[in-house]
């Protein structure tokens, strides 16, 4: 329900930020930018809790799409800034440990990479810059086929599908709330 209320308003609300300031836009990419390369990273760590060859192998996959997503966005940051990008130079917390544990990770994200693909398709709705409209559909395709690489490995931390599910479902709420906050975070932003 939250995913389809986050789209109506990035549909609505995209289009009015993005023309009120110019800048906005690139900015806006950029943060897309650090948050693929913190996915990388955070796949990397939990990577290194995983067993299974072929989760492994999925996973890695993950690693690498998410590394060229955040390489896209920050060259479409160059292009919109001419030619220059601010590298994004955030400290890293192992969201593993934030989560309480590989499982609960898993969960996290596993609710979160089809969340995203959905919220994608909104900002390439939205969004008037062709280039970034190309670049949120070619990405939605692959966030989708992430929340499906991360099964397997979320089955075999959880131990049972009755547990991966009541994750799942927590991960969901967890989610439902981050947004509201950063909503409204970003709601009085803009009126400051």
């Amino acid at each position: 329900m939250y995913v389809l209320l986050r789209r109506l308003l990035i549909r609505l609300i995209l289009p009015l930020r993005w023309r009120l300031s110019r800048r906005r836009p690139a900015d806006a990419l950029a943060e897309f930018a650090a948050t693929e390369a913190d996915s990388g990273w955070q796949f990397l760590h939990a990577m290194e809790q995983i067993e299974a060859p072929e989760d492994r192998a999925l996973l890695f996959h993950n690693i690498l799409e998410e590394s060229e997503h955040a390489t896209l966005f920050d060259n479409l940051v160059r292009d919109l800034r001419g030619g220059v990008s601010v590298p994004d130079s955030a400290p890293r917390n192992s969201m593993v440990d934030e989560q309480g544990g590989l499982a609960e990770f898993l969960a996290y994200v596993y609710a979160g990479e089809l969340d995203i693909s959905q919220e994608f398709e909104a900002y390439a709705d939205a969004t008037q810059i062709e280039e970034a409209a190309a670049l949120f559909r070619h990405i939605q395709e692959e966030e989708e086929g992430h929340h499906h690489n991360l099964r397997g490995a979320l089955m075999a931390a959880a131990g049972s599908d009755e547990r991966a599910e009541k994750l799942v479902k927590k991960a969901r709420r967890s989610r439902m709330w981050l947004a509201w906050l950063r909503f409204w975070k970003r709601f009085g932003e803009g009126f400051m």
